[in-house]
């Protein structure tokens, strides 16, 4: 009955876009009541073409601080360790930890390049838990109330409560009256954690017949091993973790698991803050920050813009230029590896803090930018894509695996690998094709190499030494030069078309529809229409196949 309950809860609190917006306005009323934050620029905007907004409520002038959180209003680890009302669940995670090595070796394995950290995946998964536990409380709460105010409209017929007001009259009441209140920072987050979406539109998230829709590209195999990853870590974790107070069975299906590590992969930030610090192994005296993943109330629902954010210059203003020469910390959002969006705490208020980076009128959005990420990764991990095929998203990259000859056709497959071992990055099997490089020199000379005709690629080789086992050594500097040059210098007319041909062959594979044709997909989005793919999931991967199919097109026609 207490799951069923809590389910349709659940449910009845996947709230409109005026409800969530009406409680942004107040989440934004209630941080004025900090002294060290800064939300004066921000307000919010709903509208049916383009949903819940951060807008400009005044004219922002590029530097400006655009929002600034007191660092005790924040989410993460840190946070729950320093708090008894997390303890409980703290100490079960410490306790699985230690006493199952099997559980330590399923969490390590489970941890996406966008959440790890080097704090280990214990905070994480710490996080994880605090999220569920703060959506599941919040729930039982607003379901108690629902049990009350529907008794209450029943008996009084003139006054009829709409169950709208009542969610968003109980959303209220969670909120703390003051930040001074001992359990404000509990409260607050109670509250906010019903902010998020009930579900998100990553591909963790597609029904099969979504998933099918993204044959053709690497988002489906990251799909795929990613869930694989996280059902194996959410079986190691239930039932082994004892905390039957803060997380009861109720609060621990796999979609509520699934909505907390969607939520952290979506909306957290990577932080260096200035209070944790490691000592370098190498050199004691050299103190880093430690990095640990923060969850940032208002900064997490503003939306990406990777051309021109507001949001994108976060540097620090003169008057605390003293600290951050003092080791003042470096923030990033945590959406994919190779992110470079940054904001800073400062040592001396602790308070994060994003800055403009151009002008914002009245009304306009402000928009920060997650990093300068791919399509494919802006897909995997926020549940959207962006471009079409002639307005591209700047930063769309494709990886390109080239495959070399089997030994059977090449006898000198061992040395040509070990060459490329020894010459390293860019060259080797791994290129990345980007909007920005669609056709990257190192392909080329990785190609030269694997194709050199025997007779020259003997001659380039021959001053090789056999490998070491086990060992990586640099080339001969001769024979580098020789090597290099010859990657570099065109051979004959027939081995210049054969390469031409192969590279061709190896970038017109990017395609999607290489891989699927057009009469299969529109076959596999029917169905997945049929099963209730929402306009958004469809227009999402729609974009990525797009961007992809543009990408091949630029790389095919560089080649040429």
């Amino acid at each position: 009955a207490v799951v069923q309950a809590v389910v349709a809860v659940f449910g009845a609190m996947a709230w409109t876009d005026q409800d969530r917006a009406e409680a942004l306005r107040e989440v934004l009323r209630w941080l004025k009541a900090w002294p060290t934050s800064s939300v004066d620029a921000l307000g919010v905007d709903c509208s049916a073409a383009s949903g819940v907004r951060i807008t400009a409520s005044a004219e922002i002038q590029p530097g400006q601080v655009v929002l600034r959180v007191p660092e005790p209003l924040l989410l993460s680890a840190l946070h729950a360790r320093r708090m008894p009302q997390y303890a409980p669940i703290c100490e079960a995670v410490d306790a699985l930890f230690a006493s199952s090595p099997a559980f330590a070796a399923a969490a390590s394995g489970s941890s996406s390049s966008s959440t790890s950290s080097s704090a280990g995946d214990k905070d994480l998964i710490l996080l994880v838990l605090c999220l569920m536990h703060l959506r599941h409380s919040a729930l039982e709460k607003c379901q108690n109330l629902n049990t009350s105010a529907t008794a209450t409209a029943t008996a009084s017929a003139a006054t009829p409560i709409s169950w709208d007001e009542v969610t968003l009259q109980r959303w209220q009441t969670l909120l703390p009256d003051s930040p001074a209140d001992t359990d404000a920072h509990y409260r607050f987050w109670q509250a906010y954690a019903l902010l998020q979406p009930a579900e998100y539109t990553t591909p963790l998230w597609y029904a099969e017949s979504w998933l099918a829709c993204l044959a053709g590209t690497s988002v489906l195999n990251a799909s795929l091993l990613r869930l694989q990853e996280l059902a194996g870590l959410f079986r190691a974790l239930f039932p082994a973790l004892a905390c039957p107070t803060l997380l009861p069975p109720s609060a621990c299906t796999w979609d509520a698991f699934l909505w907390a590590v969607s939520a952290m992969d979506s909306r957290a930030f990577k932080l260096n803050h200035p209070h944790l610090v490691v000592v370098a192994a190498a050199d004691a005296s050299k103190p880093n920050a430690a990095a640990t993943t923060f969850m940032v109330p208002v900064a997490d629902m503003m939306n990406h813009d990777g051309v021109a954010p507001v949001a994108s210059s976060k540097r620090i203003d003169q008057a605390e230029k003293e600290e951050e020469e003092e080791g003042l910390s470096t923030v990033e959002r945590t959406g994919a590896a190779g992110s470079s969006t940054t904001q800073h705490t400062s040592a001396l208020t602790l308070t994060f803090t994003m800055r403009a980076g151009r002008g914002c009128a009245v009304g306009e959005e402000v928009s920060t930018i997650y990093g300068q990420l791919p399509n494919a990764q802006l897909l995997l991990f926020y549940g959207f894509a962006l471009g079409s095929k002639d307005n591209l998203n700047p930063w769309d990259a494709v990886e390109l695996a080239v495959q070399p000859a089997d030994e059977e056709d090449d006898p000198l497959r061992a040395a040509r690998l070990a060459w490329l071992e020894w010459i390293g990055a860019p060259v080797g099997l791994t290129q990345l094709v980007s909007v920005a490089d669609p056709l990257p020199h190192s392909l080329l000379q990785t190609l030269r190499l694997l194709m050199l005709p025997e007779k020259r690629a003997r001659a380039c080789l021959s001053t090789l030494p056999p490998p070491p086992p086990q060992t990586k050594i640099s080339p001969p500097p001769l024979s580098a030069q020789l090597v290099m040059r010859a990657l570099d210098a065109p051979g004959s007319a027939e081995d210049e078309a054969l390469l031409r041909a192969t590279l061709r062959q190896l970038l017109e594979a990017l395609r999607p529809s290489a891989h699927i044709s057009a009469e299969e997909y529109a076959a596999r989005l029917a169905a997945a229409r049929a099963d209730g793919m929402p306009p958004e999931v469809e227009a999402a991967i729609a974009a990525l196949r797009s961007g992809l199919e543009a990408l091949a097109d630029l790389a095919v026609a560089r080649c040429s």
